[in-house]
């Protein structure tokens, strides 16, 4: 029985060997050519090497900014803008990146005196400044100069409480003093009348009644309103005058 067994397990051996043989060849074969696609480098593509892949972090590459090239346009950040452009042209060695924007300034004409007035340049230019400022025709404001002091800057009245060449009466003072207005000054005592003069033509409207009150005051004025008498013989002089200023002024300005 023995014996039996043996030849069968002999030739059982004898077929099965040819065939694990060819199957441990195929299997080498197939691992051979699996290799070989992984490590033969492909034309256009990189090299797969699996013994050479790492982990490690690549450190972070530095940028370079680029040398400016004749032809091309380089960004630069700023303050290398700066530095990067081109000098500015000068003339007569001033830079006109550097020249400064000067304002224009107007310089006021100078004055120039009317013969026709009998007054210094200087009080010739407070009339016309003071006109200016207060919206009264400076042809207004000679003729009551003329009527009140006959263009004498320092003159007093006989009872010593008018002054200059508006003849500013005393009681004005303080109220004018509280406005800046100095009346015993001479550029003061032209503004003072001019300011006066301007305010009662504002309050009555009219040139005659403004006049009237300037000179014997609102008070003394009102009486002469209710006695029917709208103009007086101050009124009517210092109103022909200013025509005849305005005439000259015409003829010189």
């Amino acid at each position: 029985m023995y014996r039996k067994l043996f030849s069968w397990a002999l030739i059982v051996a004898f077929i099965l060997t040819p065939i694990i043989v060819m199957c441990c060849e195929s299997k080498s074969a197939r691992e051979i050519d699996e290799e070989a696609v992984m490590t033969e480098p492909v034309s256009g593509a990189y090299e797969l090497n699996f013994a050479q892949l790492s982990y490690e972090e690549e450190p972070i590459a530095e940028v370079i900014t680029p040398e400016p090239v004749a032809g091309t346009v380089t960004i630069l950040e700023y303050p290398a803008v700066k530095a990067a452009l081109p000098p500015a042209e000068c003339v007569d060695d001033v830079c006109e990146e550097e020249a400064e924007v000067v304002p224009e300034e107007h310089a006021e004409p100078e004055w120039t005196a009317i013969d026709a007035i009998p007054l210094d340049p200087e009080y010739q230019h407070y009339v016309f400044e003071a006109a200016e400022r207060y919206g009264v025709n400076a042809a207004l404001i000679l003729a009551i100069i003329e009527q009140e002091s006959t263009f004498r800057p320092l003159i007093w009245d006989p009872s010593g409480r008018c002054y200059g060449l508006m003849q500013i009466h005393c009681v004005n003072y303080d109220d004018l003093q509280a406005e800046g207005i100095d009346a015993l000054s001479y550029p003061g005592n032209i503004d003072a009348g001019a300011l006066m003069i301007s305010r009662l033509i504002d309050k009555y409207g009219d040139v005659h009644r403004a006049l009237m009150a300037y000179n014997r005051g609102e008070h003394g004025a009102r009486e002469d309103w209710s006695a029917g008498y709208y103009t007086s013989t101050y009124s009517r002089s210092v109103v022909r005058r200013s025509e005849q200023w305005q005439v000259i002024l015409d003829a010189n300005i």
